[in-house]
């Protein structure tokens, strides 16, 4: 069975099925893909449905929903995109031309005979996979691979249509569902040892893509006390072993205008899970952003909520200049300290602001430096200063710092005061009774005194401790043994302090401890090693932000510390609380009107132009190489050793392409090809003589052959002007 771009001349006569049929099929798998990626729904019955424009504007409302869900990736939504009554507008239509389109563009491709351009539809796909983790679903990216497999074998099956054409698609789809298997098992599939094994490959190169952490970004459950001591050293005690110059390698190295300690927060663990902690998710991250985005357009933003609270209250000194400098320390945690100013304006570079609670990296192999203005101080002396900030009068700029902090209080004890429904019947039999909480939560001096008695009482820090079993709880595991590091103390702290109401996360970063800072000058960079790395404990104080607690008795007193003896009662939420349904002043990006319909359109018009030009550019250079290739290929034939070859393949040329052929031409050809008489040189080169000729006289015919077009051209226009 011939196909009409292998090459070979198309006299089988009705085969121009194949590149449509392998056309229509990679087109649907291409739209499979693109409807499961960004949960877009279609079907025969609606397919006619919809306005297209208003189709489209609904594509990206979906598309927009389904990254920000995914990777927290802001974009523009349009109000022309849903009905008066909040849907989303229909989109059939829409989806039944941009079907039409990617079968076009697939039958294009598979009838150029280049199976280099099945790149066009494969490297959006995995762009789309491998950097904003917007996963299709298991069979979409079975069939997606199953079509573009099947327009590989169509463009490399030659002249014959043979089983492989048949077997070869069928065998990568049984491997892409296996390979789905081993990956994600969110399909149904029972988690297996393989599945184990992969995901630990999937760490380690994670480790050398972003260097590695020694207590593990929160996997708990995972944690082992050998490689922990392996990496950042013995921490049996903890202010010696980071007192030791170079006995581990430099994490990071900090530079600041004026030299002082500072907590530096890198992983946050925002959600305990049984076996460790990991963020909030990006969904809820999304399904919060207007709050959010509203807070941010204010000014108020929670990693620089303690220098604005400062300020506010009057206590904010002077901003010092600190620069982050990632060597070994894991580059994919940026690095913050909690006294930054001004990061609703000033967000570093290569990150991104996860809801004012921490920093994320935008840089494929993680974020390598950093530049910081801060205040330092504040995390060690909140005490001194925190009740002033009620009492510092009626200002406006007060009102607008409480406007903002009461939206985002609001946000962080619906965030991070909850546990587990296994965990709180552990913690009561522990500690006892909470309390009341039902109007606020316990107050901040007696819980830390409480927590801290608690921990110091009944575990052991030591690094020889036993890792839990498969299915048991990372925290419940500590709370049985007795025995664990920093991590296990944060950990269990960070939960006990949302049992008594107060939001807690769980930390980890590394120390720039008095003694680092003792002897260092300004704008000198300060080594930070490895044995710097370690885990604790982060509260919400009302009205302030987040603040640093060491839990950790082992770790007590190597950094400064707010005076607890002055106390600060729990202040009642109710004093400051504002409105939270109040609709903001300033228009949100999701809502943009008419009058940006003709931007979108020309945008998607202007990028639908440019890939056309990128076709357009890719099938001349295909072109002109084949053509090259088929020159140097008729020259070599041409220069056959053997003369009676050499003049066969000039003759076959000029009956091929229509050159005209002289009789003397003809004689020679015939000669070469039917009889058995000799042919030399001289026969050749007679016959690239008349060859060259007959080119001559075709391009002499040809141009001949233009000139009376334009001539009756000419003419036509010349009859309709006088008509």
């Amino acid at each position: 069975m011939q196909f009409t771009f292998s090459g070979q001349p198309n006299k089988g006569g009705g085969k121009d099925w194949l590149p449509v049929l392998g056309g229509a099929i990679l087109g649907t798998g291409c739209f499979i893909l693109l409807c499961s990626a960004f949960a877009l729904r279609w079907s025969p019955t609606q397919a006619f449905f919809g306005n297209p424009l208003q189709g489209l504007l609904g594509v990206c409302n979906a598309a927009a929903d389904r990254l920000g869900q995914s990777d927290y990736i802001l974009l523009k939504k349009y109000a022309g995109g849903v009905t008066a009554g909040g849907d989303p507008a229909a989109q059939g239509f829409f989806l039944t031309i941009l079907l039409a389109l990617l079968i076009l563009l697939s039958w294009m491709i598979l009838r150029s005979g280049c199976r280099w351009l099945l790149l066009i539809p494969a490297v959006p796909a995995a762009a789309l996979m491998f950097f904003t983790h917007t996963a299709s679903g298991i069979w979409a990216g079975a069939a997606f691979a199953f079509a573009l497999t099947c327009a590989f074998a169509l463009m490399s099956a030659g002249r014959t249509l043979s089983i492989w054409l048949l077997a070869v698609p069928l065998l990568a789809l049984v491997l892409c569902v296996g390979t789905a298997a081993v990956i994600d098992h969110s399909g149904g599939f029972a988690r297996t040892d393989l599945q184990e094994k992969t995901g630990a490959a999937l760490e380690n190169l994670a480790a050398k893509r972003y260097g590695e952490n020694p207590l593990g970004s929160g996997r708990l459950a995972e944690l082992n006390g050998e490689k922990l001591t392996e990496a950042r050293g013995s921490m049996a005690d903890p202010a010696r072993a980071m007192g030791g110059k170079g006995q581990t390698k430099t994490a990071m190295e900090v530079t600041m205008s004026r030299p002082e300690p500072m907590y530096l927060r890198g992983f946050v663990g925002e959600i305990y899970t049984g076996k460790g902690w990991s963020s909030l998710s990006n969904s809820t991250l999304y399904d919060q952003r207007d709050t959010l985005y509203w807070l941010n357009r204010q000014g108020f933003d929670g990693l620089s909520q303690l220098s604005e609270a400062a300020a506010a209250a009057g206590e904010a000194g002077e901003a010092q200049s600190v620069h982050i400098a990632v060597k070994t320390a894991d580059r994919a945690r940026v690095y913050t300290p909690y006294e930054i100013t001004g990061t609703d304006l000033a967000v570093p570079e290569g990150t991104k602001n996860c809801a004012g609670g921490f920093l994320r990296t935008n840089r494929f192999a993680g974020t390598r430096a950093c530049d910081y203005q801060a205040i330092p101080g504040l995390s060690a002396s909140w005490t001194d200063w925190a009740g002033r900030i009620y009492s510092a009068g009626d200002s406006e700029e007060l009102q607008k710092y409480f406007e903002g902090e009461s939206h985002y209080n609001v946000w962080c004890y619906a965030s991070f005061t909850g546990i587990p429904g296994a965990m709180t019947g552990l913690l009561q039999a522990a500690v006892g009774s909470p309390g009341d909480l039902s109007e606020s939560h316990a107050d901040y001096k007696e819980t830390i005194a409480a927590i801290r008695t608690y921990l110091e009482d009944n575990y052991l820090y030591t690094e020889n401790f036993t890792v839990p079993e498969a299915g048991e709880d990372a925290v419940e595991h500590f709370m049985v043994t007795g025995r664990g590091c920093d991590a296990h103390y944060a950990s269990l702290a960070a939960l006990l302090f949302r049992y008594y109401g107060i939001p807690a996360r769980y930390v980890e970063g590394y120390l720039v401890t008095p003694e680092d800072t003792a002897g260092a000058k300004a704008m000198q960079p300060v080594p930070i090693g490895v044995s710097h790395a370690h885990a604790w404990t982060e509260i919400y104080i009302d009205g302030l932000g987040w603040i640093p607690v060491e839990m950790t008795g082992a770790y007590r007193d190597i950094m400064p510390e707010a005076d607890m003896e002055k106390g600060l009662q729990a202040v009642q939420y109710a004093a400051v609380k504002k409105d939270q349904d109040n609709p903001p002043e300033e228009e949100l990006p999701e809502e943009q009107g008419a009058s940006s319909y003709g931007r979108l359109l020309f945008r998607i018009l202007l990028l639908a132009a440019g890939i056309l030009l990128a076709l357009l550019l890719l099938w001349i250079l295909y072109r002109l190489l084949g053509d090259y290739r088929e020159k140097r290929a008729r020259q070599r034939a041409f220069a056959d050793p053997d003369p009676r070859k050499g003049v066969c393949a000039m003759y076959g040329y000029l009956l091929r392409e229509g050159v005209p052929c002289s009789r003397e031409a003809k004689e020679i050809g015939d000669r070469a090809s039917f009889s058995r008489e000799e042919i030399d040189e001289s026969d050749r080169t007679r016959m690239r003589a008349e060859m060259e000729w007959g080119e001559r006289e075709k391009k002499t015919q040809e141009k001949r052959n233009h000139r009376i077009a334009a001539d009756r051209l000419s003419a036509v226009c010349r009859w309709l002007r006088r008509k």
